[in-house]
């Protein structure tokens, strides 16, 4: 079996991926930290960088340290998974990678034709709707203000662009349009030893089948655990929302983080004790961020520690068996770092939905991106 890498800016993309490998009968390693990146015992070594809401130089300097710690040369393949609606400081990450490699050319394909996310004459559609005319334009942290690739890519303003570590411009950067599974077909036939392949996983996809002969060998399913499922709602896009409001139905109590916990600590245990009551009682229970959005990088990431220290605690109150529902990328990569543990892939459930056990406790994290809806019937197996 090849040796891969993959590089991914948050935790559900890099589950995202791992997943698929593991679709592929493929071992897969997930790590969030870059201290024990040894020589790859798995066929894929996945590494969550944790990276997206960095500023670009920061994210470069990362991603630079990260590929100092590793044998390069152990891997036949390297793949940099980047968020499909092009958020997070993508170009400077993939000039770090390239260096690296010492590779000049690289070909970005971001978009999921599978999931109705396409680009076309160099504009990014969403089901035929302009990327900017839905909800990602009120993304909190990178709201999509054009359709045009060449500004979503981005992302950062010019005094911030000659900033940056690298001087020289010499790393050709290709963005084809992506519209078909022929189309990205085609786009892989023109990988070449000296091209860094980075992407969503429609491409990673494409390049398992038709660059590494691959075939898939296992299927998505969801075996339901036998004990208590809990959910922790780290996103405010339409998905959230409508998880909230269906688990609602079926008797899910849903305890918003207060916007004043934020500044006052007696607010946020209040909160926690909430859910210890709650879950004492055995309900079914829901996490979310605050009802009323609270924006700004301190706010967001305020949010996410506090949101990270609740699922801690509902963690601690579950037993083997029990389930964990998580909505977000950050909000997962945060609750999964602070839990220090090894992971390892248990199923797929649906496209970039992936159930991980926490070895050293058997509590199953099914993590989702916030963007990505469940799969079709899924809430048929948790009322």
């Amino acid at each position: 079996m090849p040796k891969i890498l993959v590089i991914a800016d948050d935790f559900t993309g890099a589950a995202e991926i791992g997943g698929l490998a593991h679709l592929f009968g493929l071992s897969v390693k997930m790590q969030t930290s870059l201290s024990d990146a040894g020589a790859p015992k798995d066929d894929v070594l996945v590494l969550d960088t944790n990276t997206r809401s960095l500023n670009p130089s920061d994210a470069y300097k990362t991603i630079i340290t990260l590929l100092d710690q590793l044998d390069l040369s152990a891997f036949d393949f390297v793949y940099k998974k980047v968020d499909s609606v092009l958020r997070g400081p993508i170009i400077p990450e993939i000039r770090a990678i390239l260096s690296q490699l010492d590779l000049n050319h690289a070909i970005l394909v971001s978009a999921n034709p599978s999931k109705g996310r396409i680009i076309k004459n160099g504009i990014y559609y969403i089901n035929r709707t302009p990327i900017d005319q839905t909800e990602f334009q009120f993304d909190p942290e990178y709201p999509r203000k054009s359709s045009f690739v060449q500004d979503l890519v981005r992302n950062i303003s010019d005094n911030t662009i000659s900033d940056l570590p690298y001087k020289e411009d010499n790393h050709n950067i290709e963005i084809p349009d992506a519209y078909s599974e022929d189309n990205l077909n085609e786009i892989v036939s023109r990988l070449s030893e000296n091209s860094l392949a980075a992407g969503g996983a429609d491409f990673f996809t494409s390049i398992l089948r038709n660059k590494l002969n691959l075939k898939q060998s296992i299927k998505t399913a969801y075996t339901p655990g036998r004990g208590k499922k809990h959910f922790v709602i780290g996103t405010r896009s339409e998905n959230g929302i409508d998880t909230i409001n269906t688990l609602q139905q079926y008797g899910y109590t849903c305890l918003y983080l207060p916007g004043k916990s934020l500044d006052k600590k007696a607010v946020y245990e209040e909160f926690i004790d909430g859910i210890v009551e709650t879950i004492e009682k055995g309900g079914p229970l829901i996490i979310a961020r605050p009802e009323i959005e609270l924006s700004g990088p301190m706010a967001l990431g305020k949010i996410t520690e506090l949101l990270s220290g609740s699922a801690a605690k509902i963690i601690n109150k579950c037993n083997t068996g029990d389930e964990i529902f998580i909505e977000g990328g950050e909000t997962a990569s945060t609750i999964i770092r602070n839990q220090n543990t090894i992971l390892r892939i248990k199923e797929v459930l649906g496209a970039g939905v992936v159930k991980l056990e926490l070895i050293n406790s058997g509590i199953s994290l099914i993590v989702k991106p916030g963007s990505y809806p469940w799969p079709e019937n899924f809430f048929n197996f948790i009322q």
